[in-house]
Protein backbone atom coordinates (compact mmCIF):
# COMPACT_ATOMS: atom_id res chain seq x y z
CA UNK A 1 0.00 0.00 0.00
CA UNK A 2 1.14 3.11 -0.83
CA UNK A 3 -0.07 7.23 -0.76
CA UNK A 4 0.17 9.10 -4.38
CA UNK A 5 -0.37 12.88 -4.62
CA UNK A 6 -3.89 13.05 -6.61
CA UNK A 7 -6.48 15.23 -8.10
CA UNK A 8 -8.54 16.55 -5.37
CA UNK A 9 -11.98 14.00 -6.06
CA UNK A 10 -9.04 11.21 -5.96
CA UNK A 11 -7.69 12.13 -2.60
CA UNK A 12 -9.05 9.16 -0.15
CA UNK A 13 -9.55 7.01 -3.33
CA UNK A 14 -8.30 3.27 -3.42
CA UNK A 15 -6.19 2.79 -6.78
CA UNK A 16 -5.75 -0.81 -7.59
CA UNK A 17 -3.21 -0.59 -10.06
CA UNK A 18 -1.66 -4.00 -12.22
CA UNK A 19 1.39 -5.39 -11.37
CA UNK A 20 1.73 -7.21 -14.37
CA UNK A 21 -0.17 -5.10 -16.88
CA UNK A 22 -3.63 -6.12 -15.74
CA UNK A 23 -6.06 -5.63 -12.98
CA UNK A 24 -7.08 -8.95 -11.39
CA UNK A 25 -10.94 -9.09 -11.00
CA UNK A 26 -10.55 -10.96 -8.11
CA UNK A 27 -9.81 -7.69 -6.08
CA UNK A 28 -13.12 -5.78 -5.43
CA UNK A 29 -13.65 -2.61 -4.12
CA UNK A 30 -15.75 -2.27 -0.81
CA UNK A 31 -17.98 0.58 -0.69
CA UNK A 32 -20.99 2.44 0.39
CA UNK A 33 -23.21 4.65 -1.06
CA UNK A 34 -22.85 8.24 -0.03
CA UNK A 35 -21.80 11.96 -1.39
CA UNK A 36 -18.57 11.82 -1.28
CA UNK A 37 -17.25 13.55 -4.81
CA UNK A 38 -15.32 10.84 -6.51
CA UNK A 39 -15.94 9.00 -10.03
CA UNK A 40 -19.01 7.08 -9.03
CA UNK A 41 -21.75 6.67 -6.70
CA UNK A 42 -19.87 4.50 -4.14
CA UNK A 43 -17.26 5.93 -1.71
CA UNK A 44 -14.09 3.42 -1.00
CA UNK A 45 -13.92 2.38 2.60
CA UNK A 46 -11.79 -1.05 1.45
CA UNK A 47 -10.96 -3.85 -0.55
CA UNK A 48 -11.96 -7.13 -0.32
CA UNK A 49 -9.42 -9.77 -1.59
CA UNK A 50 -10.03 -13.96 -1.45
CA UNK A 51 -8.00 -15.04 0.99
CA UNK A 52 -5.87 -17.28 -1.63
CA UNK A 53 -4.62 -14.68 -3.61
CA UNK A 54 -1.56 -15.24 -4.54
CA UNK A 55 -0.92 -12.79 -7.06
CA UNK A 56 0.76 -9.59 -7.45
CA UNK A 57 -0.96 -5.95 -7.14
CA UNK A 58 -0.28 -2.82 -6.01
CA UNK A 59 -2.88 -0.94 -3.90
CA UNK A 60 -2.51 3.13 -3.46
CA UNK A 61 -4.45 5.33 -1.84
CA UNK A 62 -4.85 9.24 -3.28
CA UNK A 63 -3.62 12.00 -0.78
CA UNK A 64 -3.76 15.78 -1.47
CA UNK A 65 -0.80 16.97 -3.35
CA UNK A 66 1.39 19.32 -1.38
CA UNK A 67 2.58 22.81 -2.50
CA UNK A 68 4.83 22.11 -5.30
CA UNK A 69 4.21 18.48 -5.65
CA UNK A 70 2.66 17.31 -8.74
CA UNK A 71 0.19 14.75 -9.27
CA UNK A 72 0.85 10.79 -10.42
CA UNK A 73 -2.88 10.44 -10.61
CA UNK A 74 -4.79 13.05 -12.79
CA UNK A 75 -7.67 13.05 -14.39
CA UNK A 76 -9.27 15.22 -17.28
CA UNK A 77 -10.52 19.09 -16.08
CA UNK A 78 -13.71 18.53 -16.84
CA UNK A 79 -14.17 16.11 -14.30
CA UNK A 80 -15.35 15.86 -10.75
CA UNK A 81 -12.86 19.46 -9.40
CA UNK A 82 -12.13 22.32 -11.68
CA UNK A 83 -14.59 22.47 -14.54
CA UNK A 84 -16.93 20.44 -14.21
CA UNK A 85 -19.76 20.21 -15.78
CA UNK A 86 -18.31 23.25 -17.74
CA UNK A 87 -18.40 22.77 -21.41
CA UNK A 88 -14.43 23.87 -21.96
CA UNK A 89 -13.87 22.04 -24.97
CA UNK A 90 -13.85 24.12 -27.86
CA UNK A 91 -13.49 27.25 -26.72
CA UNK A 92 -10.73 29.55 -26.65
CA UNK A 93 -7.26 28.95 -24.57
CA UNK A 94 -7.82 32.97 -23.34
CA UNK A 95 -11.44 31.81 -22.20
CA UNK A 96 -10.40 28.74 -20.47
CA UNK A 97 -7.01 30.16 -19.09
CA UNK A 98 -9.38 32.67 -17.49
CA UNK A 99 -11.71 30.08 -15.81
CA UNK A 100 -8.89 27.83 -14.46
CA UNK A 101 -7.00 31.54 -13.21
CA UNK A 102 -10.53 31.81 -11.46
CA UNK A 103 -10.15 28.34 -9.72
CA UNK A 104 -6.38 28.90 -8.59
CA UNK A 105 -4.77 27.31 -11.62
CA UNK A 106 -2.47 29.67 -12.21
CA UNK A 107 0.24 27.84 -14.21
CA UNK A 108 -0.61 26.64 -17.87
CA UNK A 109 0.92 24.42 -20.08
CA UNK A 110 0.08 23.43 -24.20
CA UNK A 111 0.32 20.48 -25.90
CA UNK A 112 -0.21 20.81 -29.65
CA UNK A 113 -0.01 17.83 -31.93
CA UNK A 114 2.28 16.25 -28.82
CA UNK A 115 4.72 18.82 -28.59
CA UNK A 116 4.34 20.81 -25.34
CA UNK A 117 4.75 24.76 -25.49
CA UNK A 118 4.82 27.72 -22.74
CA UNK A 119 2.31 29.78 -24.59
CA UNK A 120 0.42 29.54 -27.54
CA UNK A 121 -2.27 32.37 -29.26
CA UNK A 122 -5.21 32.78 -26.99
CA UNK A 123 -7.56 32.44 -29.97
CA UNK A 124 -6.92 28.88 -30.92
CA UNK A 125 -9.05 26.06 -29.19
CA UNK A 126 -9.02 24.05 -26.58
CA UNK A 127 -9.55 20.20 -27.40
CA UNK A 128 -8.61 18.45 -23.94
CA UNK A 129 -7.36 19.30 -20.44
CA UNK A 130 -5.72 17.70 -17.54
CA UNK A 131 -4.61 18.77 -14.03
CA UNK A 132 -1.17 18.36 -13.10
CA UNK A 133 -0.80 19.76 -9.91
CA UNK A 134 -3.00 21.73 -7.48
CA UNK A 135 -2.25 25.46 -9.21
CA UNK A 136 -1.19 23.54 -12.93
CA UNK A 137 -2.60 22.22 -16.25
CA UNK A 138 -1.94 20.77 -19.25
CA UNK A 139 -4.23 22.02 -22.25
CA UNK A 140 -4.14 20.23 -25.33
CA UNK A 141 -4.81 22.70 -28.28
CA UNK A 142 -4.82 23.61 -31.48
CA UNK A 143 -6.06 26.45 -34.32
CA UNK A 144 -9.26 24.42 -35.22
CA UNK A 145 -12.02 24.19 -33.45
CA UNK A 146 -12.27 20.92 -34.30
CA UNK A 147 -8.78 18.30 -33.43
CA UNK A 148 -7.42 16.80 -36.27
CA UNK A 149 -6.05 13.88 -34.19
CA UNK A 150 -9.13 11.57 -33.74
CA UNK A 151 -7.17 9.44 -30.67
CA UNK A 152 -8.64 8.93 -27.78
CA UNK A 153 -10.12 11.50 -25.55
CA UNK A 154 -10.50 11.70 -21.67
CA UNK A 155 -13.42 14.22 -21.46
CA UNK A 156 -16.33 12.54 -20.86
CA UNK A 157 -20.16 13.03 -19.77
CA UNK A 158 -19.56 13.79 -16.25
CA UNK A 159 -22.28 15.71 -15.20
Amino acid sequence: MRNTFSVPDLVGQVIVMPVSGRIDDRIKTIGRRGTCRKWGEVCPIGLKIPMNYRGRTEVTLGRAARPGEKYDVMAPIGGPGELHCVPYVGRRVRSVGELLRERGVTSLAYSTGGKRRSQVPGDWYVHEGTLTAPDAALLLVGPDRTPRDTGPKTTGDFC
